[in-house]
C-alpha cells in the first residue's frame, strides 16, 4: 500500500484541522489506483480524491488492527504474531486496559517519544513533570518543550516547580480567584462550542467587572493592580513557556516572563492569556501558558488576550474613525499580526492607508493617543475565527497573536 499525497493548502474547510490537511490523494495498492473515479458530469476519470487527510489519519492510528484481520485475530494476523508489529500491538492492547500505563503513553507521546523506547532520563522527566501538572495540562506542558532538548525541557520545568521559593507577591493577583468564580458563572460554557469562544466571551465579561472598553490596559502592571496587586513583576525565566498558572486556595499566582522593554506588547499579551487561562480552565492547579499550537487551551487564551487588550466594539470605533495600522497599534500596545489578523476577518471595511489617513488623526510626536469613547482595534472576531482557528500554521499563527517577534 503507497499514499501519494498532494498538499493543497489553507481551503475553505470549516475546521483548522480539515483546512490545514485538505490534499489531492492516490491509495495505491499492488500497482492499483483505489482513488481512480468518474462523475457523469465529467469527460475523463480522476485519478485522484480531494479530501481532508486528518481523519484518513484518525481511521488508519485507531482502526489499523483491521489490516491484519481484525481485533479477533483469528486469521491473518496470525503470521505476524512473531513480527515487530504484532509485538507492538500486544504492548499498546496491555497499556490501554491500564489507566496509568495509557497517561504515561499519551504523555510520552505529547513529548514526541516513543514510551517503548523512552529512556530512563526521559522517562523520569516525564514522571517529575507529572508531579507538577496534570491531565491536558501536562500534555502541554510536554507538547510545548518537545523541541527542547532533555537539558532545555529540564531547566523549565525545574523552573516551574521552583516558583514557590520565589518572592509571592511579586507573582500573587488575590482578587482573581473570586473575580474568575464570577465571570465562569456569568459566561455560559455552552456544550460543544470550541473553548477559544468562551474565552472571547470571557474577557468581556471580565472587562465588565473590573473596568470599562475604553480604559487602556498598557502595561502588567496596571493589569495586575486591577487584580489585587501591588507589586507583580515579570521575572526572567528559561525558554519553552511564556507564564506558568499556580492556583491555590487563598490566592492565583502568574509567573510571568520577562521581556525587553521593546517587546511591552509580547509581555501584556502573555500577561492576559494566562488570566484567561485562570478565568477559562479554573480547576487546574497548575498549568503553563507557551507557544504551543494546535492546542484548544492555548487558543481560548489568545482569543480571551485579545478581547480583553482591546475590545471589539472600540476595535470599529477606531477603523470607523479611520486610524491605520500604525496609530492603533500605538494606541493599543498590539503588535501589527493581530490587527491585521483581525481586520483580515472584515474585508468589507478595511482600514485606510498611512497616505489617505488625515492629519488629525494621528498622534503628534512624543504624545500619548487619546482613546475616544471607546476607541481601540478593527473585526475583532479574527482572533477567534482567524488566529485561534489558524493555530495549525505554527509560527506563522503566532503572527495573528503577537507583533513580527515570536512570544
Amino acid at each position: 500500500m503507497r499514499f501519494s499525497i498532494d498538499w493543497i493548502g489553507d481551503g475553505p474547510n470549516a475546521s483548522a484541522e480539515e483546512r490545514a490537511t485538505r490534499c489531492d490523494l492516490q491509495i495505491v495498492v499492488n500497482d492499483k489506483n483505489l482513488c481512480r473515479h468518474s462523475t457523469p458530469s465529467a469527460n475523463e476519470p480522476f485519478d485522484h480524491l480531494t479530501i481532508p487527510a486528518v481523519h484518513l489519519a484518525e481511521g488508519l492510528a485507531t482502526d489499523w488492527w483491521s489490516i491484519l484481520g481484525g481485533r479477533d485475530r483469528k486469521h491473518p494476523v496470525l503470521r505476524y504474531r512473531n513480527s515487530e508489529v504484532a509485538v507492538r500491538w500486544s504492548r499498546v492492547s496491555r497499556s490501554l486496559s491500564d489507566p496509568e500505563e495509557r497517561s504515561f503513553c499519551e504523555a510520552v507521546g505529547a513529548l514526541g517519544l516513543d514510551p517503548y523506547l523512552i529512556s530512563d532520563a526521559e522517562a523520569q522527566f516525564v514522571e517529575d513533570a507529572a508531579n507538577l501538572f496534570a491531565g491536558e495540562a501536562l500534555i502541554e506542558f510536554l507538547a510545548g518543550v518537545r523541541e527542547l532538548d532533555l537539558t532545555g525541557a529540564r531547566q523549565l520545568l525545574d523552573w516551574a516547580d521552583d516558583s514557590k521559593a520565589r518572592p509571592q507577591d511579586a507573582s500573587r493577583l488575590p482578587d482573581l480567584p473570586a473575580i474568575a468564580k464570577q465571570v465562569g458563572a456569568a459566561v455560559g460554557w455552552n456544550l460543544g462550542e470550541r473553548t477559544w469562544a468562551g474565552g472571547y466571551r470571557a474577557a468581556q465579561v471580565l472587562r465588565a467587572e473590573i473596568t470599562g472598553p475604553s480604559e487602556r490596559l498598557t502595561s502588567t502592571e496596571a493589569i495586575a493592580a486591577l487584580l489585587g496587586a501591588d507589586s507583580f513583576a515579570p521575572v526572567p525565566s528559561p525558554a519553552g513557556a511564556v507564564a506558568f498558572v499556580a492556583r491555590y486556595p487563598e490566592a492565583v499566582h502568574i509567573h510571568l516572563r520577562r521581556y525587553i522593554h521593546s517587546e511591552q506588547h509580547l509581555q501584556n499579551f502573555a500577561f492576559a492569556r494566562a488570566i484567561g487561562d485562570v478565568v477559562c480552565f479554573p480547576d487546574t492547579p497548575m498549568s503553563v501558558v507557551n507557544r504551543l499550537h494546535q492546542a484548544e487551551r492555548q487558543a481560548a487564551g489568545r482569543a480571551f488576550a485579545a478581547e480583553f487588550l482591546a475590545p471589539v466594539e472600540s476595535v470599529i470605533k477606531m477603523r470607523n474613525s479611520g486610524c491605520d495600522l500604525d496609530e492603533m497599534a500605538c494606541i493599543t500596545l498590539l503588535g501589527f499580526g493581530v490587527l491585521s489578523c483581525r481586520l483580515d476577518a472584515d474585508p468589507a471595511a478595511p482600514p485606510p492607508s498611512a497616505t489617505d489617513t488625515p492629519d488629525r488623526h494621528r498622534p503628534a510626536p512624543g504624545s500619548t493617543p487619546l482613546v475616544c469613547g471607546s476607541d481601540m482595534v478593527a473585526g475583532h472576531r479574527a482572533v477567534a475565527d482567524g488566529c485561534a482557528r489558524r493555530d495549525v500554521l505554527g509560527d506563522q499563527a503566532e503572527g495573528c497573536s503577537l507583533s513580527g517577534a515570536r512570544g
